[in-house]
């Protein structure tokens, strides 16, 4: 192990695992498992976030349709039974009066 003085009068001791090549190779192995480490957790973060959005846009359309299948349902139910709705237009309306 290497210990290098900093510029700061011996009030920094900083202390290298240095191999035969001259690099500081168990400090880059920590590093590079932090870093990896902390990517995973991201793209962890980023796939869930994704997730949750499609599922939303999902029950959103399913929302959509389901309200539009009621509607359609109740003024069918309404010209069957003979009740004007108000999707029905003037001259419907009229026309059924002078009737």
């Amino acid at each position: 192990m290497k210990c290098i003085n900093s510029q700061n009068a011996g009030k920094d001791l900083k202390c290298h695992s240095i191999n035969a090549t001259g690099s500081a190779a168990g400090r880059d192995a920590v590093e590079d498992r932090a870093a990896t480490r902390i990517q995973a957790e991201i793209r962890g973060f980023l796939a869930r976030r994704h997730l949750q959005q499609i599922k939303k846009e999902g029950n959103e359309a399913a929302k959509k349709i389901q309200a539009h299948i009621r509607g359609y349902l109740t003024r069918k139910h309404l010209d069957e039974v003979g009740i004007p709705h108000k999707h029905s237009t003037v001259a419907q309306l009229h026309n059924g009066l002078q009737e």
